[in-house]
């Protein structure tokens, strides 16, 4: 995603923090309304979320609340789930607990293999953001 957003001259911050003062500093400075994030391997603290009026939102990997946290994709696979999918939701204090704004399922066959299922879900989460 990064090489992407650099390939179309879009700024990428990457800080090892998202929560410290200096990088919220950074971020309120652009005055943004909203933010989305994927795969993000960071709590968001409430002073992070509160810098974005309309609020920020996650596409999950499964179908929320089932494999909250780390590693939802692997953890479906492993536990030989026949469907799961990617939600999104609205971000809060706990994690992976906000409202879900709208799913996309996917049936698991047995061929698939979590890289699979990752590549499935990346389009069905693309889809469900971009509405």
């Amino acid at each position: 995603m990064k090489e992407l957003a650099l390939a179309h001259g879009l700024q990428v911050l990457t800080p090892e923090s998202v929560n410290t003062q200096e990088f919220r500093d950074e971020i309120s400075a652009l005055a943004c309304e909203s933010a989305a994030v994927v795969a993000f391997g960071q709590l968001l603290s409430q002073k992070f979320l509160d810098l974005f009026p309309r609020g920020c939102v996650n596409v999950h990997g499964s179908l929320l609340p089932r494999w909250r946290g780390a590693a939802p994709i692997q953890r479906a696979v492993m536990a030989g789930d026949r469907e799961t999918g990617v939600a999104l939701q609205i971000i809060v204090r706990k994690l992976d607990a906000g409202p879900v704004l709208g799913i996309r399922r996917l049936a698991i066959d047995d061929e698939m293999d979590a890289l699979k299922v990752h590549d499935e879900l990346k389009v069905l989460g693309a889809d469900l953001f971009a509405r």
